[in-house]
């Protein structure tokens, strides 16, 4: 099983999302970062190995297929994270709007990526 985005090619269809957000109660401000090339190449990678660890195999088949946003942030801790909110369909103002669907089960997973510690985190979204 292989994926022209893991190896390194740009997924056709993604949206760097703006992370300069405010939580309302908190008054914390999100940081952001602006990812290389590179660094969402690592991310997608790193992602499609996880989903083949986790026999997430049918949509690991389909991983080339799926829209992208990216979401690039700095954690309290100075961590940075790439989160990826992956989907198979057409979403209206999906290159600067999140798309956020409850259930709709494999045609939709989202993705965290901590370049600080390495550490993965792949949850897909249940069926109704």
């Amino acid at each position: 099983m292989s994926s022209n985005v893991a190896e390194g090619k740009k997924r056709t269809e993604s949206a760097i999302l703006n992370t300069e957000v405010s939580g309302e109660e908190s008054q914390d401000t999100v940081k952001s970062w602006t990812p290389t090339k590179q660094d969402l190449a690592n991310f997608e990678k790193t992602v499609f190995e996880q989903l083949k660890r986790e026999r997430k195999y049918r949509i690991a088949k389909r991983f080339d297929d799926y829209k992208c946003q990216y979401l690039a942030t700095i954690s309290e801790d100075g961590s940075k994270k790439i989160y990826g909110n992956y989907f198979i369909g057409d979403f209206e103002n999906w290159q600067t709007q999140p798309v956020l669907v409850l259930d709709g089960g494999e045609n939709f997973f989202q993705a965290t990526y901590n370049f600080t510690t390495n550490d993965i985190e792949i949850t897909v979204n249940g069926q109704a």
